[in-house]
C-alpha cells in the first residue's frame, strides 16, 4: 500500500485550518468587545429563532434567515443559541476572507495571515457589522461554494459539484438578494481569470441559478414582505449621486489609508526586487472600487442615509488583497505554524476573555436604563424598536431561559401579531416609552389593548 504523504498532509492542514477557523470564530462570539457593538438589528434574529422563525427578517425580504434556524435548537440556552449563531456569522466572515485571499495567493500561511489583519483593520465595531449584516455570511457561503468547482485540473465538472455548489450559492443569495449582482462580482470575480470559458459560464449559471431560486421562493404567500430588495436603483440617479457625496467623502479616510499601506507595500517589494499586484489583484481592486460607486446609489443605502455599514463588504476585499499581498512578502510564508500562532494571537488580543457574564453585560449598554427583572408580569412588552427587542433578548441570555419573557410588541413584530392577541386574552401590556406611543404602535399592528390592560414600566 503506497501512502501519497502529499494528500495526508493537505488533509490534515485543511484540518487544521477548520479547527482554527471555528476556535477562533467562537471566541468572536462570546466576545464582550464585540458585544458592545450589538443593536436590535443584529440581535432580533435571535429572537425570531427563539419565538417564530420565517424565511426572510420580519417584516422585509431582504435579509434571508436561514442561519437563524439555529437559534430554534437551542431554545433551552438562549445564551448556547447565542453563541453559536454568531458564531456561524463569525466563521463564514473568516471563511469568505481565507478564501479570497487564498484565490489570489495559493498559500494557506499566506490566507490564514489576511485572515488574522482584516477583523484588526476592520476594528471590532466594523467587523461585527460585517458578520452581522448579510455581507459576511453570505459571501462565505459563496466562496465555498464557488471555490468547488473552479479548478484547473480537469475540464469536466462532476454532477455532485454542481448540486453542493448550486445549493450553497443558493443559500448564499438567500441571505443576501444583491450578492448575485454585484458583491460576487467584486468578491471572487478574480477565480474566473485565466480559467477556461466553461468554467467561467459555469459559475455565471450557479449564480442565476441562485437568483432565480430565491426570486420564486419570494412569491410563497405569507413570505413575501415590503420590496427592499438591495438591489433597485434610485427613480432620479443624478440626484442621488449628490446626496451620496458625503457618505463617500466619509468613507474616504479607509481607502486612503489603504493606499497609504498599499505604497509602503510597494516600497517595500521594489528594495526586494519582488513583484507586487498580480493580475488577479488589479482585477479584484477595479471591480470593487466599482461596487463602491454603485453601492452610493442603491436604494436600499440611499434610504437608510447612506449608512457606512453597506460600504463594509468593498472595504473587506480591499484589505484582503493588501493584506494577501503584504503576507506574500514574507521571507519564509510557507512556515505554516507562524501564520496559525498570528490569527490566534489576533483574535486573543482583539477581543479579550470571553464569558457569559461579561457578555452579557456588554449587551446592556444597548439598553436605555437596568434590565428589569418584573418582565414576567408582561405578556406583551410595547416600546421603541432599538430598545424592546435588546432587553427581550439580553433579558432572555441574562436568565438563560425563555420562561416568563413577554413577546415585543414594536416595529417587526407583523409575522407574530396572532400570538400577540392570543397573550392579550389573558395577560397584561408593559410599555417602556409613554402610553400614547404604546397605542400606536398597537393599532399599527392592528391590535386592540384595553386601557386597563396597559402597565407602565
Amino acid at each position: 500500500m503506497v501512502v501519497n504523504f502529499r494528500s495526508v498532509f493537505r488533509a490534515r492542514e485543511g484540518l487544521l485550518v477548520a479547527a482554527l477557523i471555528a476556535f477562533c470564530a467562537l471566541w468572536y462570539a462570546a466576545s464582550p468587545i464585540l458585544a458592545h457593538s450589538h443593536g436590535s438589528d443584529s440581535l432580533l434574529p435571535l429572537w425570531m429563532g427563539w419565538t417564530r422563525w420565517t424565511p426572510y427578517y420580519w417584516g422585509q425580504n431582504r435579509f434571508g434567515m436561514p442561519l437563524t434556524a439555529i437559534a430554534t435548537f437551542f431554545r433551552s440556552s438562549p445564551w448556547l443559541s447565542y453563541v453559536f449563531y454568531q458564531g456561524a456569522l463569525y466563521a463564514l466572515s473568516l471563511i469568505s476572507v481565507f478564501t479570497l485571499a487564498y484565490s489570489l495567493r495559493p498559500s494557506v500561511p499566506v490566507a490564514l495571515i489576511s485572515s488574522a489583519v482584516v477583523p484588526l483593520v476592520m476594528t471590532p465595531r466594523w467587523w461585527m457589522e460585517y458578520a452581522n449584516q448579510p455581507s459576511g455570511s453570505s459571501m462565505g457561503l459563496f466562496a465555498v461554494g464557488t471555490a468547488l468547482f473552479l479548478t484547473k485540473k480537469t475540464k469536466k465538472i462532476a454532477p455532485s459539484r454542481w448540486v453542493i455548489s448550486g445549493i450553497l450559492i443558493a443559500v448564499a443569495i438567500w441571505i443576501n438578494q444583491g450578492l448575485a449582482l454585484w458583491v460576487a462580482a467584486s468578491f471572487l470575480g478574480q477565480m474566473t481569470w485565466g480559467l477556461e470559458r466553461p468554467r467561467y459560464w459555469a459559475w455565471f449559471a450557479l449564480c442565476v441559478f441562485g437568483y432565480l431560486a430565491n426570486a420564486f421562493l419570494q412569491t410563497i404567500p405569507g413570505i413575501q414582505g415590503p420590496n427592499y430588495s438591495a438591489v433597485i436603483l434610485p427613480r432620479d440617479f443624478l440626484q442621488n449621486i449628490g446626496r451620496s457625496a458625503p457618505v463617500i467623502w466619509q468613507a474616504c479616510p479607509g481607502p486612503c489609508l489603504l493606499i497609504g499601506i498599499a505604497l509602503l507595500i510597494a516600497a517595500f517589494a521594489y528594495l526586494k526586487k519582488r513583484p507586487l499586484f498580480m493580475t488577479g489583484d488589479i482585477f479584484t481592486l477595479r471591480s470593487t472600487l466599482c461596487v463602491f460607486f454603485l453601492t452610493s446609489v442603491l436604494w436600499w443605502t440611499w434610504v437608510n442615509d447612506n449608512n457606512i455599514r453597506y460600504f463594509l463588504p468593498c472595504l473587506v476585499v480591499a484589505v484582503t488583497v493588501i493584506a494577501s499581498t503584504a503576507a506574500n512578502l514574507i521571507q519564509k510564508p510557507k512556515v505554516l505554524w507562524r501564520a496559525f500562532s498570528f490569527l490566534l494571537v489576533a483574535a486573543l488580543y482583539q477581543t479579550g476573555l470571553p464569558g457569559r457574564e461579561a457578555t452579557v453585560s456588554a449587551l446592556e449598554t444597548s439598553i436605555h436604563g437596568k434590565v428589569r427583572p418584573d418582565l414576567s408580569r408582561c405578556g406583551v412588552l410595547a416600546g421603541d424598536y432599538w430598545n424592546v427587542w435588546n432587553l427581550l433578548v439580553v433579558t432572555a441570555l441574562r436568565q438563560n431561559s425563555l420562561v416568563g419573557l413577554p413577546q415585543g410588541l414594536t416595529v417587526r413584530a407583523n409575522p407574530i401579531k396572532d400570538l400577540l392577541r392570543l397573550r392579550l386574552q389573558t395577560e397584561k401590556a408593559c410599555f417602556t416609552d409613554t402610553l400614547e406611543s404604546a397605542q400606536q404602535k398597537a393599532n399599527e399592528l392592528g391590535i386592540q389593548v384595553p386601557a386597563a390592560s396597559w402597565i407602565k414600566l
